[in-house]
């Protein structure tokens, strides 16, 4: 009996500390995941994929801010586990869980075919992923550097337009000072000239 119970405080203890390691390990796997995707190359389309805490992932197929698909999510051994319950996947070959290998780094995301009937998942997920707050960052850098442009733009039309002003100014300066200069001339000609007399015989 004495041995039973040295037997039980040994284990529980160890099965304790083995769910904590469990739960430490799942944490941080889906720490590795958890917030919104959107894809790296947007020519593919804008849909937006987003990884709860509650272990629900929720998918934004065309970027409008309404979740067309609704499923939970899970880790089996090296592998990532997806399964839809509401939307547009929600036929019977979806509804069964997909598996897949999952590579975060660097703010990007691949998933690695593993097990999926459903071929509209597996399409879906076939491309690599980027971190929806990088890519939102990485637009207004290209909005703030479109606007700096713009106003360069607009500041060398001005430039432009102020030194053709200028130069026409000093056009018309130089040719109402030249006309001036003639009329100068043409006074003190007439005042210089000699006045001839003529006498009869």
């Amino acid at each position: 009996m004495r041995g039973m119970k040295i037997l039980l405080l040994t284990l529980v203890p160890a099965v304790f500390l083995a769910g904590c390691a469990w739960d430490e390990g799942f944490f941080s796997l889906r720490s590795k995941i958890e917030g919104a995707w959107v894809y790296e190359d947007a020519s593919y389309g804008k849909p937006v994929l987003v990884f709860r805490k509650d272990g629900v992932y929720q998918i934004d197929l065309t970027g409008d801010g309404t979740y067309d698909i609704i499923g939970d999510y899970g880790f089996t051994d090296r592998h990532l586990r997806l399964r839809s319950t509401e939307g547009t996947f929600s036929e019977e070959d979806c509804t069964a869980g997909g598996f897949y290998g999952y590579v975060p780094k660097d703010g990007h995301l691949s998933f690695e075919y593993y097990v999926d009937q459903c071929q509209q998942r597996a399409s879906f997920l076939s491309h690599t992923w980027i971190r929806k707050v990088i890519r939102d960052e990485e637009i207004r850098q290209q909005k703030l550097a479109e606007q700096r442009r713009m106003q360069e733009e607009k500041q060398k039309a001005a430039m432009e337009a102020r030194r053709k002003q200028v130069k026409k100014r000093g056009e018309v300066t130089r040719g109402h000072k030249a006309k001036g200069q003639k009329v100068k001339a043409d006074a003190e000609e007439m005042e210089y000239q000699p006045i001839v007399n003529f006498t009869h015989k």
